[in-house]
């Protein structure tokens, strides 16, 4: 990724609010730099900054820091559409009320900073479209298969409003989901799960699973020690939580891979001073994860 200052921007260029100081409003945008420089990265998007990003450049919550992500950033297209809301966007209220003052700042950081940022976007893509290779290769390997093998690997300790528990479930080919399950059908860490396939697609309510998430992280495939009969997964919770650190920042919303999504960046140029990025208006529609 591209090496630029860690704190472009210092807390003279703000005006504070009634509920903001003029360092806040600095911290944001800094953290905004590091965050576009460093690929869009769901490591680099902590609560606090998404909170505060979701109130700039006319953006809504899209229901949590997961759906904003996901929206904004799951893939090179997406990253190019967020950063031209950027560039077209125009500020307006008065800073001592709002952060205009910070978009005016990061709509000038975007156009000085074009070229680097123009590098990290072609980065990933070149990234995205192993992932998609990656992804075609597993998903036609599947299509010989009537179940995928998981192991739960991780629950959490306490359920929601309606009794679900959210569960952390490991494939035998590496690949992680959470999932949530009812108190009906409880899973305990190391148990092993045979979820039917549908056209290489998993069938999640037919083991009593809801609301199924890809996650960026893979994990080594699942060894079972011991004799075939001893089912007890040899991943633990803490070899999980190292994983997720590890391999967040992966895009974990891919297309289907017979969608047309071309992994041939587009023409890109800098045109008047403006950030101009020009890529496949396929690779700006792709992202729905299907799995």
């Amino acid at each position: 990724m591209a090496t630029k200052p860690q704190n472009p921007f210092t807390a003279d260029q703000f005006t504070a609010t009634a509920f903001r100081t003029a360092e806040e409003k600095a911290k944001f945008a800094n953290h905004f730099a590091r965050f576009v420089l460093g690929g869009f990265r769901s490591t680099l998007f902590p609560k606090w900054f998404y909170q505060q990003l979701s109130n700039t450049f006319m953006h809504i919550a899209h229901c949590n820091r997961g759906g904003f992500w996901s929206e904004w950033f799951a893939t090179p297209g997406r990253q190019f559409q967020f950063l031209q809301r950027v560039d077209q966007y125009v500020p307006c209220g008065q800073p001592e009320h709002t952060y205009s003052d910070v978009e005016r700042e990061l709509k000038s950081w975007v156009t000085r900073e074009s070229t680097a940022i123009v590098a990290v976007l072609e980065e990933n893509e070149l990234k995205y479209a192993e992932a998609l290779a990656r992804e075609s290769e597993r998903r036609h390997a599947l299509l010989e298969r009537t179940h995928q093998q998981f192991t739960v690997v991780a629950k959490s300790k306490n359920t929601g409003a309606f009794g679900h528990r959210q569960y952390i479930l490991a494939a035998d080919d590496g690949i992680v989901y959470a999932v949530q399950c009812i108190y009906l059908y409880p899973l305990e860490v190391g148990q092993v799960v045979h979820v039917p396939l549908e056209h290489g697609d998993f069938n999640w309510a037919a083991v009593h699973c809801e609301c199924p998430e890809r996650r960026s992280c893979r994990i080594g495939a699942i060894r079972q020690p011991g004799n075939r009969g001893d089912q007890k997964s040899s991943i633990t919770e803490k070899d999980h939580a190292t994983s997720l650190q590890t391999g967040a920042g992966q895009s974990d919303v891919l297309p289907k891979p017979d969608r047309a999504v071309p992994g041939v960046p587009g023409r890109r140029a800098r045109r008047s001073g403006q950030l101009s990025l020009q890529l496949a208006d396929e690779a700006g529609n792709a992202g729905r994860s299907p799995l």
